[in-house]
């Protein structure tokens, strides 16, 4: 508003100097007094309190990055969240079927191999492995379930040995 009065105030000066020709002197002073009031307008406010407008624009930008960040580490949370929620879920449903399959095996009298080579174990762990081995399509007789491994007895029906010894639950399944 200032800064248009001031510009006004010029105007109005250059326009009557034809007029004020004899007093060249007081339209000077008069011009002079006009530019010290518009720089006066464009000059920034002596209150320390106050900020320019470039402040205030950076701290917007600053609060906004932050704001910003802390919707993404909420969303990387809810998404932590969801996929642990997830994984508990899949090991409950593997744990159910685990215990589905335990079940099956100690209710059944014949299983098969299915796959292309399992080896006997001494003990029901993977560190316990034996030589000997069932492969793809042998057929054995479970006698009982533990830590993922099932006892089982094999009879080989070419050489009429009997085996026994634990098998991978993973790699046999129940005859039907």
């Amino acid at each position: 508003m200032y800064r248009l009065l001031a510009f006004l105030f010029i105007f109005l000066g250059l326009q009557t100097y034809n007029y004020m020709k004899p007093n060249k002197h007081l339209y000077l002073i008069a011009v002079f007094v006009s530019a010290l009031f518009l720089n006066s307008c464009n000059a920034p406010a002596n209150n320390p309190n106050e900020k320019s407008p470039d402040e205030i624009a950076a701290e917007n930008k600053k609060k906004e990055l932050e704001l910003q960040e802390k919707e993404l580490e909420l969303k990387e949370r809810e998404l932590q969240n969801k996929e642990e929620a997830i994984d508990e879920k899949k090991e409950r449903m593997e744990s159910v079927e685990n215990a589905k399959r335990q079940m099956d095996f100690e209710r059944a009298s014949e299983c098969v191999v299915v796959a292309g080579k399992t080896y006997f174990h001494s003990r029901a762990d993977s560190r316990s492995k034996r030589k000997a081995y069932l492969v793809k399509g042998d057929r054995c007789n479970p006698i009982r379930v533990q830590n993922n491994f099932i006892y089982i007895e094999f009879f080989n029906n070419s050489s009429y040995k009997s085996t026994d010894g634990w098998i991978s639950m993973d790699d046999i399944e129940v005859v039907y």
